[in-house]
């Protein structure tokens, strides 16, 4: 379950999330489960968040760093992920319907069980 205090903070904006997160140096934010969709979330940093089964469609990420975050099962429906740093991420079961994928980083990802185009696709 989602950190209240968490979700808040990110809800304030990138500019405000990312400066936390370096004053929280060495914290891993619990935001599993949280509504987010929609948000623009472009170039934040996410890095080694739990994001499992949170709600991310039509959210922007654009530049995002996911990148040793667990993202399992999140919706990332109709998401913009362009850029994304998704490196060593974890992906099992995620939604990637409709979502631009163009130039993301997903060196190293587990991407089991993900759906594209309203198809799962299983490694």
């Amino acid at each position: 379950m989602a950190n209240k205090e968490h979700v808040e903070i990110l809800k304030q904006g990138v500019s405000v999330w990312n400066q936390w997160r370096k004053t929280a140096a060495g914290s891993n934010p619990e935001l599993s489960g949280a509504n987010l969709s929609g948000l623009n979330l472009a170039d934040a940093d996410l890095f080694r968040v739990n994001l499992n089964k949170a709600d991310l469609s039509k959210a922007n990420l654009a530049g995002a760093n996911l990148s040793n975050s667990n993202i399992s099962e999140v919706n990332f429906n109709q998401t913009n992920l362009t850029e994304a740093n998704l490196i060593e991420a974890y992906l099992i079961g995620a939604n990637l319907y409709k979502a631009d994928i163009t130039d993301a980083d997903f060196c190293g990802a587990k991407l089991d069980d993900i759906c594209i185009d309203n198809n799962r696709l299983i490694n």
